[in-house]
């Protein structure tokens, strides 16, 4: 794999691993003011830390896959298929009419998604050919 394409995938693991820590630390922080954002109720505070903390992790993980050499193949498609799981509950969940429910959490919400989408696409389009690279 040629280093150009070596650094666009630094960058999208990079914007990928910098949203997940954003929002992580924003869903553990401010969770009863995102609960109420997305859902009008408390109800769902749990939920939004435990995202927090799943996407602390992830972006954590995405961190050190930045450095990691070669770049393991399977590692970035276990990304892609996080990234694409992310896009897919949140069209399930606002299809649902469950946890994501106010105009602007909807709205928010398929934002993010828009966005969450396109780093799995990108990161599937820039993923190694071999097993590692």
């Amino acid at each position: 794999m040629d280093r150009k394409k070596i650094h666009r995938l630094n960058k999208v693991l990079f914007a990928n691993a910098l949203s997940c820590l954003v929002f992580g630390v924003v869903f553990i922080i401010r969770a009863e003011e995102t609960a109420l954002f997305v859902s009008n109720s408390l109800q769902n505070t749990w939920i939004v830390k435990i995202l927090g903390a799943l996407l602390l992790i992830n972006a954590l993980h995405l961190f050190s896959a930045i450095f990691r050499r070669p770049h393991r193949r399977v590692e970035i498609l276990y990304f892609c298929i996080g990234d694409f799981l992310w896009v897919s509950g949140t069209v399930v969940l606002i299809a649902a009419g469950w946890i994501i429910t106010t105009p602007q959490g909807i709205a928010a919400a398929s934002v993010v998604a828009v966005m969450v989408g396109l780093f799995g696409f990108l990161q599937l389009k820039l993923l190694p050919k071999k097993r590692a690279l």
